[in-house]
């Protein structure tokens, strides 16, 4: 239900500024996953830099999909947002619990209307020697 809203919500934006849509996106608008590894798993931070001269009105979905010995989680999120022109924007946070050997994927995705103008994807394992430093 809130996922058919927040689509809604960007098709609307998408008709209210038709002119967003048409820009070149690379340069301008990017997005980032931030992972700030903790003692027993992860901080997973969604974030979103605005490189154009303007506002912008996007939606975003941070998706994070874990795998390891003791089953599978995941966990979405998503909302519009707002970023002033150079704005670097922190979107969400997700914290999971990793254990040595478990493999996660995160995906971030930033949306105009149906538009996809960003997106960021990491997989990887989760190794607790990098975290005993």
């Amino acid at each position: 239900m809130n996922l058919f809203i927040i689509l809604t919500i960007s098709v609307f934006l998408a008709a209210l500024y038709p002119d967003v849509a048409k820009r070149s996106n690379e340069a301008q608008y990017l997005a980032d996953i931030e992972i700030e590894k903790l003692k027993t798993g992860a901080a997973i931070r969604g974030m979103f830099l605005n490189n154009s001269d303007e506002q912008v009105r996007f939606v975003y979905r941070l998706s994070m999909h874990k795998k390891g010995e003791a089953g599978r989680s995941s966990s979405n999120q998503g909302g519009f947002f707002i970023a002033e022109p150079g704005e670097k924007v922190s979107l969400s946070q997700i914290s999971i619990t990793l254990k040595d050997g478990d493999t996660y994927s995160i995906n971030l995705k930033i949306f105009y209307g149906q538009e996809l103008v960003a997106e960021k994807f990491i997989r990887s394992s989760f190794d607790i020697s990098l975290n005993e430093m």
